[in-house]
């Protein structure tokens, strides 16, 4: 191991262990998400990173397959990154000092459900 490696904080190794996603629940106009990604948003109260995704996902929405990251520095400042199915930035949000304990997470939006990655 090297001596100065860092060790991801990330969410989705936490939360990694939901079924295949068959409910969705309506959130906003036109989204809906899985049971896992209220439960995620509910014990980490993210519900903020679900708010930035409704409010940005119209921007691309015509890309069926999104990843959407929130990444958080170790100051702290936190960026939202969207990127298609082949990793290419679709869109890029800075976003005030927000108390999120882990260094990222990430949300699958296909169509217009909202579902973690192990959910698909």
């Amino acid at each position: 191991m090297k001596k100065n490696s860092k060790i991801e904080n990330c969410a989705n190794n936490l939360y990694n262990e939901f079924p295949k996603a068959e409910v969705f629940i309506k959130y906003a106009k036109k989204i809906n998400v899985s049971e896992g990604i209220l439960y995620v948003a509910e014990q980490e109260e993210c519900h903020w990173f679900l708010d930035i995704m409704v409010q940005n996902c119209i921007m691309v929405s015509e890309i069926k397959y999104q990843k959407w990251k929130l990444l958080k520095n170790p100051d702290g400042e936190i960026l939202v990154v969207a990127l298609d199915r082949k990793c290419n930035r679709l869109l890029e949000i800075n976003v005030p000092e927000k108390d999120f304990y882990f260094s990222s997470l990430t949300i699958c939006k296909i169509s217009n459900n909202l579902l973690m990655p192990c959910e698909q």
